[in-house]
């Protein structure tokens, strides 16, 4: 401590010639510090993985239950960090200012991040309940098939065909009209508008007028167009902006201003203020100082003059106005805003043009969130950054309206984040419905199996040993390709996890290290645009980590490419072994023995008892004697010849039953009438198979779920907000949540 202090004490007689600044200086360095160790007290008690664990922890919970929850777990973190922070302050010896905001400080963190962290469980509860729907519509919709079987009706196979496909057209029905668009609009209001107040307080209205918007928002839903729907979101904004009272309000600055300023606008039209200018009084030639060694693209003017059919530019002189704005030059264009702003907002003739201001937002948030995959999820990060970027905006158009000692109204900036929270609820909702529409995919894929299963019952001799066969060996390979799927899952956020320190301050550490050695036409780029170059610098690092975590999840199909292997193997044994055993219609009713009912449904019963006993071999069941199985009520135990022919068989590998285990919860079992036309339909399209399982992608995008590349890029591009002064683009290494 006796050093740290001697640093600070002679750091500052450097700069001062005595100890003035020498708390302040002091402060700030303990500040800055303990901040630093609050960061890492907060890495290591409340790691991502947690997060994870937290979330998944909290599926099955309703909202209420996972509020109280988090509340709960988070205070006794805090309770926690609060005695880690005081041993901090002990070893530190710091002062009661820095104590107290280095509490609020941590207090906020822990706050913020509960909240961010609740949210994300709500939304991850959300979307259970939706898989559940359709996995509860699915069960009901076999249910429903087997009570048509139960009946006993003959049918034939187009018969059957039409009405299995009435019964899932229903039941599709059934189960689409329970994601009810209200519902989960009001979801997404709450999921959007609890991220987004966590960054913006002041200007944004309550959550309960955001629902009283909900029939407004509703007609947006049918835009799923991106462009479209900013375009709505343009005229609803106008139609905002014509309903306030007040949208700029004066502001007294004592700064003096010089055409100068004027002359970097990016937000008042400077050219409608120049001719302005010379329509009040003129301009004398004393006012004006020509400059031509001076930048070239100081306010070039071009004044067009419009006769008739005739157009002729007049080009002015580069000049630079030395001058302060005269005082009634600033009342009367201080009046004309607000007068223009007061009589047609969106006038293209107005100095500040409300819909540029929309359109230069909106271009940047569309930077922010749509990426080569399409459209990003709404997450708490992007969420941050578009607070942001709203906000840099207000901020820049201020700045320009300062000079007429104005700035524009809470009203106005309470409704361009209001348009923004629709837009972000819209496409929360949009996510919402493609995670459901995916759901409904994943029970499409179920359809041939339950169509086949149902002839076979229905259809008398029906042969669809073929199609099952063809249906089973297709469910191995989505099996198989799940599997490398969740595989691929694990080595892109492994991969990732050990990227976390590739931040925009270690990248632009890099590039300032090849000063000495870049070229000039680099270095003038590096000054002028650094986030360009920084970016060109993630790109080169990048490219080195995709190719790694591509390579990996090769590595990993060629290893599952054994599993497809093995298992074309065991049903060739079996198809072997099936050899010397008689007819194959014979050899499943020779298999189970019937406790009663009728020759023929007792064959059909015995077809599906097959089937799942070949999922009790492949899943290394014991298969032994008094093993049975209950079908339609009836039951059928495996005779002495069934279980000496599986236990004849060589037994699969652990790998190929972990597959099976997995796959006998999820698919539909079929009835098996000849297991020899089975086992060859099996083999018939094993080139086919093999020839798909080739063709899986190993590539990044394919797997990236979480965006991962985007929000890696997001971090090394850093803040974006820019000096108001120089546009030099922000250098701080900000974290996920504010700063108190």
């Amino acid at each position: 401590q006796w050093l740290n202090t001697s640093m600070t004490i002679f750091d500052t007689l450097q700069k001062f010639p005595d100890l003035t600044y020498f708390k302040d200086i002091n402060e700030k360095r303990q500040d800055d510090k303990i901040r630093k160790e609050i960061g890492e007290l907060l890495s290591k008690t409340l790691p991502s993985n947690y997060r994870q664990q937290l979330i998944d922890d909290h599926s099955d919970k309703h909202e209420d239950e996972i509020k109280r929850s988090f509340q709960s777990k988070f205070q006794d973190h805090q309770d926690k960090l609060k005695e880690d922070l005081e041993n901090i302050f002990m070893l530190e010896n710091a002062s009661e200012r820095i104590r107290e905001r280095c509490r609020q400080f941590l207090e906020r963190q822990v706050t913020e991040m509960m909240n961010a962290w609740c949210t994300a469980a709500v939304q991850g509860s959300d979307q259970k309940q939706m898989e559940l729907l359709v996995r509860d519509g699915a069960a009901d919709l076999k249910n429903l098939i087997n009570l048509i079987i139960k009946k006993g009706e003959a049918l034939t196979k187009s018969e059957a065909t039409v009405q299995f496909e009435k019964l899932w057209e229903e039941k599709e029905t059934l189960i689409k009209s329970k994601f009810n668009p209200e519902d989960r609009l009001k979801q997404a209001i709450k999921f959007v508008y609890g991220n987004y107040n966590i960054f913006e307080r002041n200007s944004l209205t309550s959550s309960d007028n955001f629902l009283t918007k909900l029939p407004i928002i509703k007609t947006f839903t049918n835009s799923k167009d991106l462009d479209e729907l900013i375009n709505k979101l343009r005229n609803n904004f106008s139609l905002d902006v014509k309903h306030l009272q007040e949208r700029v309000t004066q502001k007294p600055n004592n700064s003096s201003f010089t055409f100068a300023t004027i002359d970097n606008f990016v937000y008042l039209n400077k050219q409608i203020l120049a001719d302005k200018q010379y329509a009040i009084g003129g301009q004398s030639n004393e006012q004006i100082t020509t400059a031509p060694e001076q930048k070239q693209n100081w306010f070039q003017r071009q004044v067009v003059k419009v006769t008739g059919s005739k157009v002729s530019k007049v080009t002015g002189s580069n000049f630079v106005e030395t001058k302060a704005l005269d005082i009634d030059f600033k009342q009367q264009m201080r009046y004309t805003i607000m007068s223009e702003l007061q009589r047609a907002p969106f006038d293209v003739s107005n100095i500040l043009q409300l819909t540029v201001v929309f359109d230069k937002i909106y271009t940047q948030l569309q930077k922010l969130i749509k990426d080569d995959n399409g459209t990003r999820p709404v997450e708490i990060d992007i969420t941050q950054k578009i607070v942001g970027v709203i906000n840099t905006v207000i901020g820049e158009i201020n700045l320009e309206l300062a000079v007429f000692d104005l700035c524009l109204s809470r009203n106005i900036s309470s409704t361009l984040h209001s348009n923004v929270v629709l837009l972000l609820t819209l496409l929360h909702y949009f996510e919402q419905q493609r995670h459901f529409d995916r759901q409904l995919e994943t029970l499409r894929k179920e359809k041939p199996g339950l169509l086949n299963f149902f002839i076979s019952y229905v259809v008398p001799d029906a042969a669809t040993d073929k199609d099952g066969g063809e249906i089973f060996v297709n469910q191995v390979l989505n099996a198989i390709e799940n599997n490398l799927t969740v595989k691929a899952y694990t080595i892109i956020a492994s991969n990732v996890e050990a990227q976390q320190d590739l931040s925009r301050k270690l990248l632009q550490k890099l590039c300032d290290g090849k000063l000495q050695t870049a070229d000039q036409a680099w270095i003038l780029k590096y000054i002028e645009n650094p986030t360009d170059i920084i970016v060109e610098e993630f790109q080169i690092k990048w490219n080195d980590i995709k190719k790694v975590i591509e390579s990996e999840i090769q590595s990993e199909k060629n290893q599952l490419k054994r599993l497809l292997i093995d298992f074309f193997d065991i049903i060739k044994l079996m198809l072997t072994a099936l050899s010397g055993e008689g007819s194959s219609v014979q050899f499943i009713d020779d298999l189970f023995a019937s406790s009663a009912g009728v020759a023929d449904e007792n064959l059909k019963n015995k077809g599906q008892c097959m089937m799942l006993l070949l999922y009790a071999y492949l899943t290394l069941e014991t298969i032994e004697l008094k093993m049975s199985y209950t079908v339609f009520d009836n039951t059928y135990t495996i005779t002495p010849k069934g279980v000496k022919f599986f236990q004849n068989l060589t037994k699969p590998n652990p790998e190929v039953a972990n597959l099976f285990s997995v796959m006998k919860t999820k698919s539909t079992v079929t009835s098996i009438k000849s297991f020899q036309v089975f086992l060859k339909s099996i083999l018939a399209v094993e080139q086919a198979i093999e020839k798909q399982y080739k063709s899986l992608s190993h590539s990044f995008t394919v797997y990236d779920k979480d965006g991962s590349y985007i929000k890696l890029l997001d971090k090394a591009r850093g803040c974006t907000a820019s000096c108001p002064c120089c546009l030099r683009p922000c250098d701080a290494e900000h974290k996920v949540l504010s700063n108190p």
